[in-house]
């Protein structure tokens, strides 16, 4: 790890997190210690949370989907 990141080890409640200057946060089965959600917070404090959930192991995705990336970056300067 640099200098700027630091760890905290797995807590009671299955929870990792690693900093630099944005963050990201695991959550942990407290049992099965397989990965139910992660949020990633940047620098200005703004979080994006992902939820794992009804997972089926050996299941194959019923499709695919695509990112319109062209229209998520006309979507995202439009905001500012």
């Amino acid at each position: 790890m640099g200098q700027n990141e630091r760890q905290t080890g797995l807590d009671q409640r299955g929870k990792v997190t690693l900093s630099r200057p944005g963050r990201v946060t695991m959550i942990f089965g407290k049992k099965s210690l397989t990965l139910r959600r992660w949020t990633l917070t940047d620098e200005r404090g703004q979080s994006t949370t992902v939820t794992i959930s009804n997972v089926k192991v050996g299941a194959r995705a019923p499709g695919t989907f695509t990112i319109d990336y062209a229209a998520n970056r006309e979507f995202n300067t439009t905001l500012k």
